[in-house]
């Protein structure tokens, strides 16, 4: 599975956004249940009653505020796990090719390492010649059947007669 094909699976989850609801609503009520005690405790006079607005409203504020910093760093790391899966995706194609590359070389140097490696008289005309010259015709009987040089079907005879010797 790729990163993007995880990241992709982890954004349809619904579980993240229902515990950062959970969360949201949980501090309301915490808030709200803030407000009712210092509504509850607050004095009579309507000097008390100003100071109680103005310090619930700073804590709304500073409530919104951390819920904005909170979405701005959760949107930016999503950013950042976004470019780090695009940046590893690209590199594992980078290292699929560049072992493609490394098998088809391999290959390559075995079948070089095979044709090098490949004694020189089995070819068929090499065979033809053999075959001919142990049914009792002569190089130049040979060379003119074959149509071949003379110096070549005696060439490919002497090598048969080495190699058999060995």
């Amino acid at each position: 599975m790729k990163f993007r094909e995880y990241k992709n699976a982890m954004d349809g989850n619904p579980f993240d956004s229902h515990i950062i609801t959970i969360a949201q609503i949980g501090l309301d009520v915490l808030l709200f249940a803030l407000i009712m005690v210092l509504i509850a405790r607050r004095p009579q006079g309507v000097k008390g009653g100003d100071e109680l607005v103005r310090t619930l409203e700073k804590i709304v504020t500073d409530t919104r505020t951390l819920s904005d910093e909170f979405e701005r760093n959760l949107t930016e790391r999503r950013e950042v796990i976004q470019h780090i899966l695009d940046e590893l995706d690209r590199r594992l194609d980078e290292a699929k090719e560049i072992h493609d590359k490394v098998a088809a070389l391999q290959v390559s140097n075995l079948q070089r390492e095979k044709d090098r490696t490949a004694p020189p008289g089995n070819t068929g005309d090499h065979r033809l010649v053999v075959t001919l010259a142990q049914k009792g015709l002569s190089a130049q009987a040979i060379a003119k059947e074959l149509q071949k040089p003379i110096g070549e079907v005696e060439l490919i005879l002497n090598l048969q007669r080495l190699s058999s010797k060995s």
